[in-house]
């Protein structure tokens, strides 16, 4: 099959304006596009629980010093990469972390533009811009301001776009070291689906992957060792909840959980054209499973579903952008296009569904400017 890389030229086949003009724009454009929808879909609101972050920024040398993070609040530590960065930067107080953490969010949304592979690709970039304006994780970024999700997502960016394995590698690892749960279960599907499409030849880079997923796992272990955590989050989930907590969340919120898991992705996958390619049912089938079995052992349920297939969905873009010819890609993200621009995600979180909006930006941006009282 032909490579959808190619000159402009392909505009002519292209059976919408909307997805013409996309494809037309810079790389700078689709960044400044995707910030500014995004922030006018969402807002952005702060991590409820910042403040226990915010002292780990405030004692990144011993944790525990802070009543904030004794046990059972020291699982929080197993998720310390932006914290201790900003400690590191003395940026520990309110206005100062805060401020920090909502570049770190836009910043996450944006890494897929600073790389080589989507900055020569048009059309992957705007399949790119699409799964994130219609997407699950703008959401997951900029409700919860202040939290450790950024690194999440960014690094996982970095994981699935870099062309040398070793790059790859260190993103892996910055995913491992940041949220290890989350990296294995993104680095099992991700493997699947690359080695049914390539065999052997996908072994270097999901070696590769995987060792950074080994690195990151035993830094982040000898890490909480030395501060001498004692929770788990999975000591949390069994001590602490209960499994009505986990069934309720799932069953009253089933149908946004699916839906936010890929977004408009689902649309992407299911179309006739993507379908048909080998694999697609690897990626339909994560999805579904991610969106009932995970909730069972994580009540921040979109949040952590959403997580752990971005890593996948942004593969399967790229798988896509390499199989499906250009006259059909077009006509799939024409389909693509309305969706993403109308989709707005609110999240399932333990019982309750979140969304920040307008209103809770105005506050954090007032807070960033003045002071004051911390928003919630």
């Amino acid at each position: 099959m032909s490579s959808p890389e190619g000159n402009l030229e392909t505009a002519s086949v292209l059976p919408s304006r909307g997805i013409a003009w996309l494809v037309r724009q810079s790389t700078p454009t689709h960044l400044g596009l995707v910030v500014l929808i995004c922030l006018l879909k969402y807002g952005a609101g702060v991590y409820p629980a910042s403040d226990r972050m915010m002292a780990l920024a405030a004692n990144m040398g011993n944790p525990h010093a802070s009543p904030l993070l004794q046990p059972p609040d020291d699982f929080r530590l197993a998720s310390p990469v932006s914290a201790l960065l900003a400690g590191f930067l003395h940026l520990s107080g309110a206005r100062a972390y805060l401020g920090f953490h909502l570049i770190l969010a836009l910043g996450a949304l944006c890494v897929p533009y600073a790389m080589a592979k989507v900055r020569r690709a048009p059309l992957l970039r705007t399949t790119i811009t699409l799964l994130l304006i219609g997407g699950a994780i703008p959401a997951v970024l900029l409700n919860w301001v202040g939290g450790y999700d950024a690194v999440t997502i960014g690094a996982a960016a970095v994981a699935v776009f870099a062309e040398m394995p070793a790059v790859a590698a260190l993103g892996w690892m910055l995913l491992a070291l940041n949220n290890l749960p989350i990296a294995l279960l993104s680095l099992l599907v991700v493997g699947g689906y690359k080695a049914y499409l390539h065999g052997r030849a996908a072994l270097v880079d999901l070696a590769a992957s995987a060792g950074g997923v080994v690195v990151g796992g035993l830094a982040i272990t000898a890490l909480l060792h030395h501060w001498g955590v004692t929770t788990t989050r999975l000591s949390v989930f069994t001590d602490v909840y209960s499994n009505d907590r986990f069934l309720n969340g799932l069953f009253d919120y089933a149908p946004i959980i699916l839906a936010t898991a890929f977004g408009v992705g689902w649309i992407l996958l299911s179309a006739r054209e993507v379908r048909s390619l080998r694999g697609t049912s690897i990626l339909l089938g994560s999805g579904v499973a991610a969106s009932f079995l995970i909730p069972l052992i994580a009540v921040d349920e979109s949040r952590v579903v959403a997580s752990v297939l971005y890593p996948v969905l942004l593969v399967a873009a790229v798988e896509i952008h390499a199989q499906l010819d250009v006259q059909r890609l077009h006509r799939v993200l024409d389909r693509c296009l309305p969706a993403a621009l109308l989709f707005v995600m609110p999240l399932a979180w333990d019982g309750q569904l979140v969304y920040a909006g307008w209103r809770h930006l105005v506050e954090l941006l007032a807070f960033l400017a003045h002071g004051g009282v911390l928003p919630t």
